[in-house]
């Protein structure tokens, strides 16, 4: 279900997750719809990861908290990354948000 904060099927991969996830609201190739543009010429993408976890984990204007786990929210920044890092190289900003992931047991301390 998409742009919604229900808990759905567990996905294996990054695209899976944006694709039943984020793509209604943000569009099939990140051109935005009702939410965002997530493409290269967007704010967001410069942006770093942990602005990106923040804001799936607890939502942001008019976007829904996401309930994922912490490889799925891992595995979408990651594949939205790729596409941007594509289009333009420049602009790949990884930061820690492996490394807290990996740290915490969870995203709770986000959504509190």
């Amino acid at each position: 279900m998409a742009c919604s904060s229900s808990v759905a099927e567990s996905y294996s991969t990054g695209e899976e997750v944006y694709e039943a996830r984020c793509s209604a609201c943000h569009g099939k190739d990140f051109e935005g719809r009702v939410g965002p543009a997530l493409d290269a010429g967007s704010q967001s993408a410069s942006m770093p990861d942990s602005y990106w976890v923040q804001t799936i984990t607890k939502g942001k204007g008019s976007m829904p908290a996401q309930r994922l786990t912490d490889n799925e929210v891992t595995m979408v920044i990651e594949y939205i990354r790729s596409k941007i890092q594509s289009s333009d190289p420049s602009l790949f900003n990884h930061d820690f948000a492996h490394e807290l992931l990996s740290r915490q047991s969870s995203l709770e301390f986000l959504v509190n």
